[in-house]
Parts: structure tokens; sequence; C-alpha cells
């Protein structure tokens, strides 16, 4: 296609396997509305058999199982020089599924699924492919669509599927709101209902995994809106803050996960902080103490208020090689729009 005019306006060439009858007569009518042509065929072999590289985009509605599909991902990627490929596929293997998909720059949609959402999906492809440039950025997050992957300050983050569309979706719209429903549609598709149990999950794990990567943005939310990406406004990183702490000093979440720790904090446990962003609080703790701090964490929470950890017993941090140690631990607790923290001060017990 000609990089030179939008993607409605570059007659795209569009290989459609199987599909329902409607979906199909909704694709020939959008192709004969942007001067675009669209060749359908019955299943996958068909369509492997064909001059795929003369196509923009690849549209797989036939129902084949998701394992003949698999392994036939290579093939479509070979012969179609980059195409994008759109694969309709069941609700119960989409969470499986979209790892794969999305890992080599296609999309999915859920069945049973909207057409007019499902030529949406397949246009923000074609879009994709025609930009010459694939990188979304704000701030210092970066998002490269080709390659389906999400760097912080140049440092790679590990986002799920889900949280990559959602991200990515943002991104595009920065810095303008993106409303909830917007959301949905753009990421879960035809699953919009699933997606409405599972957003804020997933919001909540965006957060955090940006902040744990020192991020200058975050996403905010919009009351009765939707949502945005913004930057982060603080006065002092909070990650200088740890750093020029003490003692060891981690920061975890209401359910126990640790999210921040400063090189002290490493020193102190022998850990790589990779090793331990992500991690129950629970694996630096003695196997014997686990369920007793799990327990004294749960009352912390209640009462929320700043104190040093006392449970009448000896504190134990255990080191990465197994061995223990006497520690002393105070706890603060804080609490954001984003949710409940709760920062730990650590040092080696004297006397």
């Amino acid at each position: 296609m000609s990089r030179d005019q939008p993607p409605e306006q570059q007659f795209p060439r569009v290989l459609l396997v199987g599909g329902r009858p409607d979906t199909q007569r909704s694709f020939l009518v959008w192709a004969e509305a942007v001067g675009g042509s669209v060749l359908l065929c019955q299943d996958v072999n068909e369509a492997l058999g064909r001059r795929l590289h003369e196509y923009d985009a690849v549209v797989v509605g036939a129902a084949v199982t998701w394992n003949d599909l698999s392994a036939s991902l290579e093939s479509f990627r070979t012969v179609t020089n980059g195409a994008p490929l759109l694969v309709i596929t069941d609700a119960a293997a989409a969470e499986s599924t979209s790892a794969e998909l999305t890992a080599g720059g296609e999309d999915f949609v859920v069945r049973p699924y909207d057409t007019e959402e499902l030529i949406g999906r397949l246009k923000r492809l074609l879009a994709q492919a025609a930009d010459s440039d694939s990188l979304l950025c704000f701030e210092d997050v970066e998002i490269d669509v080709r390659d389906r992957v999400c760097r912080v300050n140049g440092e790679l983050v590990r986002l799920t599927p889900k949280e990559l569309g959602i991200l990515e979706a943002l991104l595009r719209e920065a810095p303008c709101t993106v409303s909830r429903n917007d959301l949905l549609k753009e990421v879960w598709a035809g699953d919009v209902e699933r997606g409405r149990r599972a957003l804020d999950v997933h919001m909540a794990h965006l957060r955090q995994k940006l902040t744990s990567a020192y991020s200058r943005a975050s996403v905010a939310t919009v009351r009765g809106t939707g949502f945005r990406v913004a930057e982060v406004r603080v006065q002092l990183p909070a990650h200088l803050v740890l750093e020029a702490a003490p003692d060891g000093m981690l920061v975890v979440d209401a359910e126990g996960h640790i999210l921040m720790v400063n090189a002290m904090l490493e020193n102190l446990f022998g850990y790589e902080r990779s090793e331990l962003i992500g991690v129950a609080v629970e694996a630096l703790i003695p196997d014997r103490f686990g369920g007793e701090h799990h327990w004294h964490r749960e009352q912390f929470e209640e009462s929320a208020s700043t104190r040093r950890m006392d449970s009448g017993l000896a504190l134990f941090g255990k080191h990465r090689d197994g061995s223990e140690f006497p520690v002393d631990v105070s706890l603060s607790p804080i609490k954001t729009c984003q949710g409940h923290y709760v920062v730990a001060a650590v040092r080696v017990k004297s006397g």
C-alpha cells in the first residue's frame, strides 16, 4: 500500500478465510466503499495456497481448532511479508491464544462478535502497518506496536497482552481521555462483558508495573468518564527517597506483593531487584514465620498506623541462600487514590 494516504484511501487488499455469511457481505461492502478488494477462501489450507504476499491483511474466520491455527501461524507470517493477521477465535481459547497471537503483531476477536467492531479492528491493524513510525510514546513510556513490547526509559517492562492493549489504546489518544466503553471495545472486542469484570484488575496491575519501573507516566482515572495517561507530578522521585534511606526499604501493595525496593535491601537479602518485584513479601521471611506474618500484616492494614513491627517474638529475615538473620522492622501505611500500600524499613538487629 502507498504510505502517502490515510489507510482507508489506500485501496487495501484483504484475504478473508471463512467467516459468517454476514461478515463476508460486510467486508465486501466495506472494501467496495474504500476502493479495496476482498478475496474469499473457504479454509486455511486454501488460503496458504494463495499469493499471500500480495495482500495487505489476512482475516481468519474459519472454524479451525487452535492447534491447527497455531501450526499455521508461522506459515502465515512467512508468506504474508509482515501483513497483519486478524483471527476470530472462541472465548474459551482467548486467554491461551492471545499471547502467541499478539507476540507476532497479530490481533484476535472473540466469538460472538460484532461485524462493525471486527472491521474497526482490521482498520486499526491496517493503520498500524501503514504507519512508518511504529512507536507510541508518552514521557518515558514507549510501545513498539510491531514487536508488541513496552519499555520505560529504554528498559523492557513485561506486560500481559491485555495490559499492553490498554496502554496502547491510551497512548494513541494521549493526552486525551479514553472512555471506559471505548477501552472495553478496543481491548476486549467481542467479549466486552468479560472485560467489564476484568478491566479494573488489569488497570491496577498496569499502574503497579509503571510505578515499579519508576516511570514518569501513570494512568489517571477521570471520574465518570474514563482513563488517560498522565505525567506523574512529584517533587522528588520515590525511588530516590528509598535509595537515600539508611535502612533496607521496600513498598508492598495491599495483597503483600513487593512493588519497590532499594539497594540496601538488595544487599541485605542477597537478591537482585528484578527478582523481588511482584513477589510476595513472605519470600523474605523464614517459612516457619510465614503464616504468622500474613496474619500480622492483615492486622496492621486494619489498624493502619506507623509503628515498629513487634509480635512479641524475635523477628528474622531469610537471605537468598536460605540463611536467617535477626531484624528490626518498622511499618508505615500509605493511602492513595490508586490503593493502599505499606512501606517497610528493615535493618539487622544489633546486640
